[in-house]
């Protein structure tokens, strides 16, 4: 397996209709403030597309 802590992501519709991402981590992270920042990009993003 290559060397990675994510081993996957999911972007999930709830059913009230929002959209979140899953993330599934072998470790979690310390400080996960820019991570969490790249995924709201990028899911602002997807509404626009």
């Amino acid at each position: 397996m290559p060397d990675t802590l994510v081993v996957m992501d999911l972007i999930v519709r709830l059913e009230e209709g929002s959209i979140t991402t899953v993330e599934v981590q072998r470790y979690g992270y310390a400080f996960p403030g820019q991570r969490a920042a790249c995924y709201s990009a990028d899911m602002l993003l997807r509404q626009y597309k």
